[in-house]
C-alpha cells in the first residue's frame, strides 16, 4: 500500500523542493513544450515586449488586471481597447468576436506542468483567454504553485466558493483529432504568451 502512494504522489519531488528560479526555470520549458511562449520582464520593460507582440494588431480585450498593469494596457495605442469587467460578458459579445489580444494576469500557474490557471465566476476570463488570436497572461511571482492541484487547492480557500468554470491553459489551441496528429491553432488562440515580471 505505501509503494502505491508513493508512486501516486511521486510527482511531488520535480518542483516541490526548488528554488523560485528553478521553479521558474520548469515553468518555462514546460509552457514552451507546449507550444507557448515564455518571458521573465522587468516591470519597466513590458511596454516595449509587449508593443513587439502585438504589432499590427488593431484590438485588445483586457480583464482580471492590476491598476497598474491596466494603466499599461491602456497606453498599447490600439484602435480598439475593451475592459471585459464583472457581468459585461453579454453586452459586449459582438465586439469580443473581432477581437484580436486578450490580456488577464491568472489566478496562479503551476510551474510543473506550465499551466495557467483561471478561476472564471461570469464568463470573463475565459472570453479573454480563448476567443482573441494572441492570448497573453501577465503574471508575478506570488502566483506561482508547484502543481495544479496545489494551485487548486489555494484558490478554493481563498475565494471560499467554486467558480462557475476552471479553465487550465497550457499554451496556444491544439488538437490531436485530425489524423492523429498534433494541429496548431485548432480553435481559440494561435499564440499564448506568460509574461513573469519582476
Amino acid at each position: 500500500m505505501e509503494e502505491k502512494i508513493e508512486k501516486l504522489n511521486s510527482y511531488d519531488w520535480k518542483v516541490r523542493d526548488l528554488f523560485i528560479e528553478d521553479k521558474i526555470e520548469t515553468l518555462n520549458k514546460m509552457f514552451q513544450n507546449h507550444g507557448g511562449y515564455f518571458y521573465v520582464a522587468q516591470k519597466k520593460a513590458l511596454r516595449d515586449t509587449l508593443l513587439s507582440i502585438i504589432k499590427g494588431k488593431r484590438s485588445l480585450v483586457y480583464t482580471n488586471i492590476r491598476a497598474e498593469y491596466e494603466d499599461l494596457v491602456k497606453k498599447l495605442e490600439l484602435e480598439t481597447i475593451i475592459k471585459l469587467e464583472k457581468g459585461s460578458v453579454a453586452d459586449a459579445k459582438k465586439e469580443l468576436f473581432d477581437v484580436d489580444v486578450g490580456i488577464l494576469e491568472p489566478d496562479a500557474i503551476a510551474a510543473e506542468s506550465g499551466s495557467i490557471v483561471l478561476f472564471d465566476f461570469d464568463g470573463t476570463k475565459s472570453f479573454v483567454a480563448f476567443l482573441p488570436e494572441i492570448f497573453i497572461a501577465v503574471a508575478e511571482e506570488s502566483a506561482i504553485f508547484d502543481t495544479v492541484p496545489e494551485a487548486l487547492g489555494n484558490l478554493i480557500k481563498k475565494y471560499s466558493k467554486m467558480p462557475a468554470t476552471i479553465q487550465i491553459v497550457n499554451g496556444p489551441s491544439r488538437t490531436g483529432d485530425i489524423e492523429n496528429k498534433i494541429v496548431r491553432p485548432s480553435h481559440g488562440p494561435k499564440d499564448a504568451y506568460l509574461f513573469l515580471v519582476k
